[in-house]
């Protein structure tokens, strides 16, 4: 099966929107067969709007209404949701992910505690997820989930739900959907 991570169901009514590091995969995988959109959402593609690339896996919603304004659209009438992880497991899912793809001499995962607060203070330090967080696909995943969840103020996704043990939440996906 394709890796998909934003789900779209015209036939079935609904859009699942993928908010990185927050445990959907299983579900994505569950659901994906139902993916009927033209567009298959993976991948870096330039964007002439944004005058920068954008990651097609991980739309931010001020980029959705640009890159694929007919699923923007369709969250006024298709049942839409997106799960939510706690922030810091999220962020250091994020940061984990970062060293293994960008910096794998670092060897994050082989660091105990002390050395990964020592490889992501120096992250932080170094200014790159802030100067890239908004325009840098690299650094997706350090993006605050309301920038996938919410334009302004107002929500964008039907349901937000909380990532508390996989079978449970995927229940109650399921329920939705």
């Amino acid at each position: 099966m394709e890796f998909l991570p934003l789900i779209v169901s015209s036939a079935r009514n609904f859009i699942f929107l993928h908010n990185p590091k927050a445990a959907g995969t299983a579900f994505r995988s569950a659901i994906a067969p139902y993916h009927d959109h033209a567009t298959r959402f993976w991948g870096i593609a330039p964007n002439a709007y944004f005058n920068a690339p954008v990651d097609l896996a991980h739309l931010r919603a001020w980029e959705l209404p640009v890159v694929a304004p007919d699923v923007f659209a369709a969250l006024d009438t298709h049942t839409s949701l997106a799960f939510l992880r706690d922030p810091l497991p999220r962020f250091l899912s994020a940061c984990a992910e970062h060293f293994r793809n960008f910096h794998p001499r670092a060897r994050f995962n082989r660091w105990g505690p002390f050395g990964q607060r020592l490889l992501i203070h120096r992250l932080i330090r170094s200014g790159r997820i802030q100067a890239g967080v908004r325009t840098d696909p690299g650094y997706v995943h350090f993006s605050p989930q309301h920038w996938f969840t919410h334009l302004g103020d107002r929500q964008i996704v039907r349901h937000l739900l909380p990532i508390r043990s996989d079978q449970d939440d995927f229940a109650r996906a399921f329920a939705l959907l």
